[in-house]
């Protein structure tokens, strides 16, 4: 697998690397760290600061990379800085060298501290054709580690249960399936044929949910080991809402949500379920095409 670190020196990035260093990687797993300069001097007076950007760049990146070397001293890693508007440069970085994550910190130097996303990270959310992990600032992958899965009938949420299955993780990680099912409303009024046809649809949308989630428990404990505690959560009500609300309770160190659910659009844009996890998660939010 190669993964592309977006790096710029903030605290966000930071927490980025040290969501890293508490990962498990596979022996054939690359990183590449990247930073890119967006200083576009106008006046030929300015040349030489953007020459000192860009070194404090490459120092910042050549200290980064040395980090995850001496944690993991079999890890291929490399690292580029890049010079151009950082959206595009991590887009095209990302489409050259074949990367199959974007890995970046929530905001960036000049991000506003708090929840929502930082411009750039929700730009590249938007717009990258490959999954996009947003790593919280203060987060971190080490110690007692949780993987929140969000699952409906969607393609979407199969490629996410793929990417699951596709990572190596902490030996004692532990698994929350979740699946929100739409409530429909009682009609207590209604005739009696009615009344039992709404019935009937509620059990059968609860049965599907919870035939998702034991779909997705049996091969994660195939591929993880049967001992693999994974907990099965079927929620009723608003799917941001819910998914959310499990998120608090649960706390855990990654949601992996596809792009879209069910009935969404098939397009570029992330669904308004998923932006909203990742805007309002205190968590880091893995998003998969």
């Amino acid at each position: 697998m190669k993964i592309l670190v977006a790096l710029d020196g903030s605290d966000c990035s930071r927490s980025v690397i040290d969501h890293c260093l508490g990962s498990v990687f596979d022996e054939d797993t690359q990183l590449k760290l990247i930073s890119v300069v967006d200083f576009f001097e106008p006046l030929p007076a300015l040349a030489g600061i953007k020459e000192a950007e860009i070194e404090a760049a490459r120092e910042l990146l050549e200290k980064e990379a040395g980090r995850l070397m001496e944690r993991f001293p079999g890890l291929n890693v490399s690292y580029r800085v890049l010079d151009g508007y950082i959206k595009s440069k991590i887009m095209e970085e990302a489409r050259d060298w074949r990367a199959d994550l974007i890995m970046l910190g929530s905001h960036g130097r000049r991000g506003i501290e708090k929840l929502l996303l930082g411009s750039i990270s929700l730009a590249i959310l938007n717009h990258a054709a490959i999954p996009v992990r947003v790593v919280r600032k203060g987060d971190s992958a080490e110690g007692d580690f949780e993987v929140m899965l969000c699952m409906d009938d969607s393609r979407y949420s199969r490629e996410a249960l793929e990417r699951v299955l596709s990572y190596s993780w902490p030996s004692s990680c532990r698994f929350s399936l979740v699946s929100v099912v739409f409530p429909l409303p009682d009609a207590p009024n209604a005739p009696d044929s009615q009344r039992f046809q709404l019935e009937d649809r509620k059990r059968k949308h609860q049965e599907e949910a919870e035939r998702i989630l034991f779909q997705a428990e049996s091969r994660i404990k195939d591929k993880f080991g049967e001992k693999t505690e994974v907990v099965k959560l079927v929620e009723s009500g608003d799917a941001r809402d819910r998914i959310l609300a499990v998120a608090r309770q649960r706390k855990p160190n990654l949601i992996l949500m596809g792009s879209h659910g069910r009935g969404a659009f098939d397009r570029a844009l992330m669904g308004s379920v998923s932006e909203a996890v990742v805007n309002l998660a205190e968590t880091s939010v893995e998003i998969v095409r």
